[in-house]
């Protein structure tokens, strides 16, 4: 960083994801260098900070009568098709956990989720009764 505050970031770059990225690294929020692609390490101030804004967020929802719920971050590959639309340009992203020997064909493969609401929309429906 010099005197004026300037960081050094590039005049222009070829895609919102290249600027992010540098912005990212050169903020020292998140390390881009991890050696699984798609992954990042997040630094100290990222944390701290996400941590601090994740609990003015729930604080406030609970506030307004909400109440948390936690999913698990896999779902059976017949959700993640209902979203088909949605699914198609995820497909080569997607993590998937194959079952292991012993599960047998019966068990169905699973995707660790992207942003997916597919996941709650069987469990409300065995919840919410009107």
């Amino acid at each position: 960083m010099d005197q004026r505050g300037d960081i050094g970031l590039s005049k222009k770059k070829s895609s919102f994801s290249e600027w992010f990225s540098e912005i990212l690294s050169k903020a020292e929020l998140a390390d881009l260098r991890y050696n699984a692609k798609g992954f990042l390490v997040h630094r100290p101030w990222a944390v701290r900070s996400l941590k601090r804004m994740y609990a003015l967020y729930e604080k406030e929802l609970e506030q307004l009568g909400h109440q948390p719920v936690w999913f698990p971050a896999v779902i059976p590959e017949e959700n993640f098709r209902l979203e088909s639309s949605h699914v198609e340009g995820f497909m080569p992203e997607v993590f998937w956990v194959s079952p292991t020997k012993s599960a047998g064909d019966s068990e169905p493969r699973l995707a660790l989720r992207p942003t997916s609401e597919t996941a709650m929309y069987k469990m409300y429906a065995l919840w919410i009764r009107s």
